[in-house]
């Protein structure tokens, strides 16, 4: 039975109750996981209850194991009503998961619509929910897409030159501006560290 996994903070901008919306419509076999904390989980959970939906769709709150995750899964959704650029998507596409996810901010920039993934507007839990659909009944296309997006992912998002392309960012203009070579150190330091929070983050469950 194809698995669905979503990972991020319940809070907004994720847009978590969209997607509980999205996965009462949907009639192919499946079972889901919504990974991560936050003040609106009693909601989302409140909401699975009334929709009869906790059988199917587990909580899995804060995990640090969620590499292991993604790769026991099929699909990975992304419902957010706003976003900038989400780590966890460039995660599950490393992972070879097709990506499902609403198109706002920079999600169009990794998610290739119908090449790596399916974009849908967001708040549009019928929209989600046929494009979930669509991925849950159809393996061949599951694996085409997931086996594109992890190719995409290597070649564009790979860590070690997405974070160096950052830091030359800094540097450039930070030269640009004439300032101290010091505080372009200093800058760049923070960059790594804010870089590997982030990762730390996302194998944690509650961030992207």
């Amino acid at each position: 039975m194809p698995r669905v996994i979503s990972v991020g903070r319940f809070a907004f901008p994720k847009d978590f109750t969209t997607l509980v919306g999205a996965l009462a419509r949907i009639r192919a076999d499946h079972r889901a996981a919504l990974v991560g904390a936050g003040p609106m989980l009693p909601e989302v959970a409140d909401i699975l209850g009334r929709l009869n939906l906790s059988s199917r769709v587990a909580l899995l709150g804060t995990r640090r194991d969620v590499p292991d995750l993604l790769a026991s899964s099929d699909v990975f959704v992304l419902s957010s009503r706003s976003e900038g650029f989400p780590v966890s998507i460039l995660e599950a596409m490393a992972a070879g998961l097709p990506v499902v996810a609403a198109n706002v901010g920079g999600v169009a920039e990794a998610v290739v619509d119908g090449e790596t993934g399916l974009l849908v507007p967001a708040g549009d839990a019928a929209a989600l929910a046929e494009a979930l659909e669509r991925l849950l009944r159809d393996v061949e296309l599951r694996q085409q897409l997931g086996a594109r997006g992890r190719q995409r992912a290597r070649r564009y998002f790979d860590v070690a030159p997405f974070q160096a392309a950052h830091l030359e960012l800094y540097r450039s203009e930070l030269a640009r501006r004439g300032l101290a070579s010091s505080r372009g150190e200093r800058e760049t330091s923070r960059v790594r560290a804010e870089s590997g929070a982030r990762q730390l983050s996302v194998a944690a469950g509650p961030g992207e």
